[in-house]
């Protein structure tokens, strides 16, 4: 058989302190009625409202009246709602009205009534916020079990993912592949030679040298070929034992140029007025375009929340 359930709402101890866009109440709300339905049969759903206190009383009676089953109970302004909801908590135990109480409120207000339940050999459960709840007052020495309400993840917005935009794609959706023809240019000509690579004139090999820079070697005079002059270094041939004669033609350098660039006219550039669009990418610069494969198109990433692991509320 189900023991009898009492449920007690101190209603602003846990609204006042939730966040602003009642998100995180809507959170802990839901927490209260799956914790409370496992405990046995609700017979007596009470929420206690202080007159006057809130803009939306309406609306907040209506919510909780029509979604959550609760009997309001609104208090005079100039009274305190506490010493009502603990006279109704004595006067339902001594009723036999239920066999376990629940009372929503981190308040040490309630720990004379809970004395007394226990008195009455009634079993007591408390939940509260974490805002509310003040420790090492003596609530939770005499409960029989006490459970600070879940908060909303802070990270994820209590949303359980973390939404950050696409790196692969930028946040765009599609990923761009360039046209090699052009550079990504859309265009073909114009611009830096590539001929010449911008210097204007066409380097050959030397063909007297063959590139080395020097036409001739001959064994040295002062060492006689050996690099050496009484163990010392030859300075005529720098230890190499022969002498070099520089290549006349391309003065050392082992390149000449004979003629300008035929592409650019010697001038290193092309003349944009001379460029082509790139039949290639017509003229985009574009090769292709297909969808972002890491992110499916939607240019973001959403990742479960491993702060709240995907709840998007933290338990206690």
């Amino acid at each position: 058989m189900k023991k009898k359930v009492g449920i007690y709402y101190d209603f602003q101890n846990v609204y006042d302190n939730a966040n602003k866009d009642n998100k995180e109440y809507k959170i802990q709300i839901n927490f209260i009625e799956n914790y409370c339905k496992e405990l046995g049969k609700i017979k007596v759903k009470n929420l206690y409202l202080k007159k006057g206190k809130y803009s939306n009383e309406d609306e907040i009676i209506q919510t909780h009246k029509n979604n959550y089953l609760y009997d309001i109970i609104v208090g005079p302004i100039k009274k305190d709602i506490d010493t009502l909801m603990t006279s109704d908590i004595v006067e339902d135990g001594s009723k036999n009205l239920f066999d376990i109480c629940v009372i929503i409120s981190g308040d040490t207000d309630f720990i004379a009534p809970i004395k007394k339940l226990i008195n009455m050999k009634k079993e007591v459960y408390i939940l509260c916020n974490s805002k509310t709840y003040r420790k090492n007052q003596g609530i939770t020495e005499y409960a029989t079990d006490f459970k600070i309400l879940p908060q909303m993840c802070k990270k994820c917005n209590g949303e359980g993912i973390i939404i950050e935009p696409c790196n692969k794609c930028d946040g765009s959706g599609e990923y761009h592949a360039t046209c090699t023809k052009c550079d990504g240019k859309g265009w073909i000509g114009g611009g830096f030679c590539r001929n010449c690579n911008g210097t204007g004139w066409i380097a050959e090999e030397c063909k007297k040298c063959e590139g080395t820079g020097f036409k001739s070697t001959s064994e040295c005079s002062k060492c006689g070929g050996v690099g050496k002059i009484e163990e010392v270094y030859c300075q005529n041939c720098l230890g190499t034992g022969k002498t070099i004669e520089v290549c006349n033609t391309c003065e050392g350098k082992g390149l000449f140029s004979k003629k300008k660039c035929v592409y650019c006219e010697g001038k290193g550039f092309i003349d944009l007025s001379k460029r082509k669009i790139c039949n290639s990418c017509n003229g985009t610069g574009i090769y292709s375009t297909y969808e972002c494969r890491t992110c499916n198109g939607t240019g973001i990433y959403k990742n479960e929340c491993r702060f709240c692991h995907g709840k998007g509320f933290y338990s206690f």
